[in-house]
């Protein structure tokens, strides 16, 4: 009797074991949620006085990034915020803001105890 029960709680806990990550998209909503407040920590830190009331390009063209649209927009925003007029072209700015992001990711890390995950 004593053996059927440490085979079921053995068979219970191998089938706990197991997890599987479904997304739809390229990114989780975790991930997509960690690297927009990695971006808008970023540019609240940003401080430019020596642009309020002046026209601002903002030029992505060295933007190499995954998630760049979003860095694009929070950009333009915080330009704004802080006063920028946002113009067009680079023709009719007094400044033009050069953005580029030199790593915006994700790291993973895993570790388990005892049996590894399965595929169900």
């Amino acid at each position: 009797m004593k053996r059927i029960v440490f085979v079921l709680i053995g068979a219970m806990w191998c089938a706990g074991c197991s997890s599987r990550l479904v997304t739809n998209t390229p990114r989780s909503a975790l991930e997509q949620l960690l690297l927009s407040e990695a971006v808008d920590r970023a540019l609240a830190k940003l401080q430019l006085p020596e642009i309020s009331g002046k026209k601002v390009h903002a030029d992505f063209t060295n933007l190499k990034a995954y998630d760049q649209e979003y860095i694009k927009v929070a950009t333009r925003a915080r330009l704004a915020q802080l006063g920028g007029i946002l113009v067009d072209k680079a023709d009719q700015a007094d400044l033009v803001a050069e953005v580029s992001s030199g790593a915006l990711g994700l790291e993973y890390k895993n570790s388990g105890v005892g049996i590894p995950a399965l595929p169900v």
